[in-house]
């Protein structure tokens, strides 16, 4: 039977026609596939460091890090011709990035903070967004890289930092207190995500992952606008404090799919916190 009989096979075969059952593993995550096929690896050579041995993208990200990625003879999509070899440059970040922007409103958030100083309790406004985004990477693994662990690079107030592992079960008191610890600074920890608070600009773009980050959140500066709100079936002017959130990723090795879902949790987290938030 030919490949017009099966279309689907013949999709495969011209997407990638490098790619087997023997040298793509089935248990492989998109990113890590998208990796494979750029530079052509074989996957037996590649040491896992995952659960079972199973490779994420740090690990194909150790193994190509110096050199040239070689485009194989495959058609062009948009022409349908076969063009010549050629070489990208040496794989020293993500490749090439988007930046998705969300408006959120910040009016619970900081309602909350205001709530807790009131008691005597400082929260720095960070810890709000690094206590989202670790939510929104539970629930959207993928812009995580796969990893285990959630190590986040977190730049404030002219410092940076990185927290981590394993940030999933910690309260938003205790991301506050990491984030203010002298010892939460890690030199020898590759961070899986960063976020970036800008200190006087409404947004700045893109944020440059770092390590084997695949992602970076970009937090701009609060404003307060006049919103228009609809409460009890009416629209209501209110004024409210809002921000960019801006998430730069890899286009190469994230869904933008993903990329909505995360920065859908993350707002959705920030909007919703004084309903939802245990009271620290």
């Amino acid at each position: 039977m030919s490949d017009a009989e099966h279309p689907g096979d013949a999709v495969s075969a011209y997407e990638n026609p490098l790619e087997t059952s023997e040298s793509i593993g089935d248990d492989l995550s998109p990113s890590v596939r998208r990796l494979v096929r750029q530079y052509q690896l074989d996957v037996t050579g590649i040491h896992g460091t995952g659960p079972s041995g199973r490779i994420r993208v740090g690990d194909v990200m150790a193994l190509v890090g110096g050199r040239e990625a070689v485009a194989s003879d495959m058609p062009d999509r948009a022409s349908g011709q076969v063009g010549d070899v050629t070489r990208a440059p040496a794989l020293t970040s993500p490749g090439a990035l988007a930046t998705a922007v969300y408006e959120c409103d910040v009016s619970r958030v900081l309602r909350h903070q205001k709530g807790a100083l009131d008691r005597g309790k400082r929260i720095e406004l960070i810890s709000y967004f690094v206590a989202a985004a670790v939510k929104a990477l539970i629930v959207v693994p993928e812009l995580n890289g796969g990893a285990e662990h959630i190590d986040i690079a977190v730049s404030a107030q002219s410092r940076q930092t990185i927290i981590g592992r394993d940030l999933r079960e910690l309260s938003l008191d205790a991301l506050d207190r990491a984030l203010a610890a002298s010892s939460a600074t890690d030199r020898g920890t590759e961070p899986t995500f960063v976020i970036k608070q800008h200190s006087g600009s409404v947004f700045a773009f893109p944020v440059q992952p770092t390590g084997t980050a695949l992602a970076a959140l970009g937090v701009g500066k609060i404003r307060r606008v006049v919103a228009v709100k609809t409460v009890n079936g009416e629209d209501t002017p209110r004024i409210t404090a809002q921000c960019y959130l801006g998430l730069s990723y890899a286009t190469e090795l994230l869904e933008e799919r993903h990329v909505n879902r995360f920065l859908t949790e993350c707002v959705g987290q920030l909007e919703t916190y004084g309903a939802t938030a245990q009271a620290t």
